[in-house]
């Protein structure tokens, strides 16, 4: 231990450095905490082919010796590539993972501190090196994790690239022992001509089951299963509320109808309550909030435009193939809306037909399709008169 000059209140930098490590060379910056960076893809993949080549010379195979060396021997320089890309990989998640974690990062630099204080004898000095390592961690991780994120990604797509280049190599390898592999030039032309098709899309197809969260078409595999499984319980989940709906309707009616509005004259030109008065009706408000196709689908069947269950199957169907459709099958469930909503206004004796009333239809079931079924269910509360016209 060094001990601290009698004429310094402070210990210089040279003096902190060589207290810290006795065997350092003196530098004129204290040393701080950094960031372990992987090496850049070129040099990595330069190094381990370089390793790959060395090692397949030095372990000579017996198989190298026969007429199927070359395919051992590109077989085992593959399978070291992806053992050396899924160990990058690995490296890569534990780093991010370490400096991401800001306790055990907090406690390093802590404990370097107190290292600092007890050889300096300066806790103050300790204290102003760990200040500053700890912003500098602050600063620097964010952009660090950034690049180990895309870094991450390009090893991915790597990685299926080689598993391609691994499966074919173990094919060829087969073939070769067997007896039944006969190489052409044509046919090897072709191979690797669609092997270079087929990785970009394999790429393509990676980046875009990560990136993607509603179209089931580009999901993994896993996914598209799991999105399959939930559209299944989903289905189940709203026949059994229909069913539980439709027997409850007709068992308590009146808890399901609208309220019949005896001081409420009927209007001609539009429907007679506020698209946004939902809450001057509790109960079919919720009905019609939580369950919107259920109501739909008894007001066309009271009206006599469609049974409940079709309505319902036509509404619910749907809604349930957004996810397979990429939206288009929401696109016709508008129309579908608007189309009846303008046959409701014809029962009603409200104008129809106009661009204006279509426009109207069409913003309504776009933009508060909830209100809007809402609001056709409340005009069977108004008492029409069939004799007078609009």
């Amino acid at each position: 231990m060094i001990a601290k000059p009698k004429d310094m209140a402070v210990p210089t930098d040279a003096e902190l450095l060589q207290a810290v490590d006795p065997g350092a060379v003196p530098a004129p910056a204290a040393v701080a905490p950094t960031y372990t960076v992987a090496a850049s893809p070129a040099s990595a993949d330069d190094d381990s082919e370089e390793n790959n080549e060395s090692d397949a010379d030095k372990v000579p195979s017996h198989s190298e010796e026969g007429e199927c060396g070359p395919q051992e021997k590109r077989l085992r320089k593959v399978s070291q590539e992806l053992a050396g890309n899924l160990k990058q990989q690995a490296d890569l998640e534990k780093i991010v993972d370490h400096f991401g974690d800001q306790s055990v990062s907090d406690q390093e630099i802590d404990a370097t501190a107190r290292l600092v204080a007890n050889e300096t004898d300066s806790s103050a000095m300790a204290n102003i090196l760990a200040r500053m390592w700890k912003e500098m961690r602050m600063f620097e991780y964010p952009t660090y994790a950034a690049w180990a994120k895309k870094e991450m990604l390009r090893l991915r797509h790597e990685e299926h690239g080689v598993e391609a280049n691994l499966t074919k190599a173990q094919s060829d390898k087969h073939n070769c022992i067997e007896g039944k592999r006969k190489p052409r030039e044509a046919e090897s032309s072709e191979e690797e001509s669609a092997l270079s098709k087929e990785l970009p899309k394999m790429a393509a197809g990676v980046a875009g089951a990560e990136d993607s969260k509603w179209n089931v078409w580009e999901m993994s595999v896993k996914q598209q299963k799991r999105v399959l499984l939930g559209s299944f319980v989903y289905l189940i989940g709203g026949v059994l509320c229909a069913f539980l709906y439709r027997h409850a309707s007709a068992r308590y009616p009146i808890h399901f109808l609208p309220e019949l509005r005896t001081e409420k004259y009927p209007n001609f030109k539009d429907f007679s309550f506020h698209i946004f008065g939902c809450l001057e009706a509790p109960k079919l408000c919720i009905l019609g909030c939580c369950c919107p196709c259920l109501v739909w689908a008894d007001t066309l069947d009271r009206k006599g435009f469609l049974s409940f269950w079709r309505a319902f199957a036509a509404f619910f169907g749907l809604l349930l193939l957004h996810v397979y459709t990429l939206g288009l099958s929401s696109l016709f469930l508008v129309i579908l809306g608007v189309v009846f909503r303008q046959k409701l206004r014809a029962n009603y004796q409200i104008k129809k037909g106009t661009a204006g009333t279509i426009v109207l239809d069409v913003l309504a079931w776009c933009l508060c399709q909830p209100c809007a079924i809402i609001q056709e269910a409340r005009e069977e509360s108004i008492i029409h008169n069939d004799q007078i016209s609009p």
